[in-house]
């Protein structure tokens, strides 16, 4: 019996020792949770500064790396600008060389045409004064000045496209003047001092970079001086015909669209082409002279007034070729 008692003490002490043990094994437990929650928590807001670190320095490289571009892009800009400048400047240089050697080369030239013929040449012949002084004018006067131009070298260093014109365009209640003898060594000089400028060669190639206005208005044209004039303004010269401008010229037969023809599928840089008050004598002649203008590659603007002689508008019989 004693011995039973003693052992009942035994485990009665064994369970109050196991519960007291598992007592004070609960703080314990709850502190290293708290503490692997703390060092979570520091772990974790660790983290995500360097993660606001790391896309703070991704925006700032973002932002740097646009702004190089942006840079790089201004750089290019700017360069292609420079190589435009450097092209516009040789160009020029170009000019300049050949302005001086055309002028060296003509130093000693001379306008070498007979001296215009007096006013009354022109009074027998049916002008009035006015139309004298047109002729004296916007002929002999403008061949001279032109010719000496031409070959001094100073044709074409303008930043506007130069004109050669001979007439007025806009002028009107003026007599046609015909084609006189006294005329052809104002031409043929004209024509000389033109091809001089055109074909003389220079350093490199221009291209034919000079664009330049030919306009012959209210003066008769023979088949003499159609030829002299091909000549001097055929492709591959220093220039080209930018507008071409013949008013009421009283071609012979088809001289005049045969010379049209030639000139605007020769000068494939035009853009403006007028053949006004000179009628064509034959329908077929129109049709090639439309068939050159519609294919020509740049024209954008003509005048074709008076091409049938009639009532029948060229420019409106174009359109209608055109809408077919």
């Amino acid at each position: 019996m004693k011995s039973n008692e003693t052992k009942r003490r035994r485990l009665a002490g064994s369970a109050s020792a196991g519960v007291a043990t598992e007592t004070e094994d609960v703080p314990h437990d709850d502190a290293v949770s708290r503490r692997l929650e703390q060092r979570m928590d520091l772990t974790e807001a660790n983290f995500q500064r360097e993660i606001s670190a790391l896309k703070r320095a991704g925006e700032a490289l973002l932002a740097k790396n646009n702004a190089i571009e942006s840079q790089l892009s201004c750089l290019q800009e700017e360069n292609e600008r420079l190589k435009v400048k450097v092209f516009q400047l040789d160009e020029e240089n170009r000019k300049l060389e050949a302005a001086f050697k055309i002028h060296v080369e003509n130093m000693d030239w001379e306008y070498d045409a007979t001296d215009p013929p007096s006013d009354s040449y022109w009074e027998d012949q049916g002008y009035v004064d006015y139309e004298v002084q047109f002729i004296n004018e916007d002929f002999f006067r403008k061949a001279k000045e032109q010719s000496e131009k031409l070959r001094r070298g100073t044709f074409g260093l303008g930043s506007a496209a130069e004109v050669l014109q001979y007439g007025d365009p806009e002028y009107d209640g003026l007599s046609l003047i015909r084609h006189d003898h006294t005329m052809c060594s104002h031409w043929r000089e004209f024509c000389l001092a033109m091809k001089t400028w055109n074909f003389s060669s220079v350093r490199g190639t221009i291209e034919r970079t000079i664009p330049y206005s030919l306009s012959i208005c209210n003066i008769e044209l023979s088949a003499n001086v159609l030829n002299m004039l091909r000549e001097c303004i055929k492709p591959g010269g220093m220039g080209y015909v930018e507008e071409l401008n013949l008013t009421r010229n009283n071609f012979q037969g088809s001289d005049g669209i045969n010379f049209a023809i030639e000139i605007i599928q020769s000068q494939t840089k035009m853009t403006e082409f007028c053949y006004e008050r000179n009628p064509a004598d034959r329908e077929q002649d129109c049709q090639r002279l439309f068939d050159a203008i519609v294919s020509h590659p740049n024209i954008i603007k003509c005048n074709l007034n008076g091409l049938f002689g009639g009532e029948t508008n060229g420019h409106d019989y174009l359109v209608h070729l055109l809408r077919k």
